[in-house]
């Protein structure tokens, strides 16, 4: 079972990454034709099943709904919710700087804001999925001697 957990949590990682980085590539075209407010990207983010795993999403946008500044929700979400999204301290972390800048700078810093962090979790996404596409044979068998070990162990 340890095997399977650790494979499935990387996997759930890869997933997590996935629709980061078409979150980061909806929002800029969002940015890009209508430039509509913060609170309207989050409606739309929301509304989107294909980002139902980032739940942080969704707790940044009723923090809104009840006044909290767009900053400060996103961070506190964030902070929250990031295990809940199968995300990293560090991934949540990089996230944050994103939300800081959403919504404050001009259009060209928005969309210059986007295109980075798209290429950052891009290259995170490839890294990860690399090594999870790496690792995956051998968490069932590590999983199966780390039970082995344990049942001798025990006897």
């Amino acid at each position: 079972m340890l095997g399977r957990y650790a494979a499935l949590h990387q996997k759930d990682e890869v997933r997590t990454l996935e629709a980061l980085v078409k979150m980061f590539s909806d929002i800029k075209s969002m940015l890009g034709f209508t430039c509509p407010p913060v609170g309207d990207i989050l409606i739309k983010l929301c509304s989107d099943t294909g980002f139902s795993s980032l739940v942080f999403l969704s707790e940044c946008k009723n923090r809104c709904e009840q006044g909290e500044a767009f900053p400060d929700a996103w961070e506190n979400a964030l902070k929250e919710k990031y295990r809940e999204s199968s995300l990293s301290r560090e991934n949540a972390q990089k996230l944050s700087g994103f939300g800081r800048g959403l919504g404050a700078t001009d259009l060209e810093g928005q969309l210059a804001s986007c295109t980075l962090y798209e290429t950052m979790f891009s290259s995170e996404l490839e890294r990860v999925g690399k090594a999870a596409e790496k690792n995956s044979g051998l968490y069932m068998p590590l999983g199966f001697f780390a039970g082995l070990a344990a049942a001798i162990f025990i006897v």
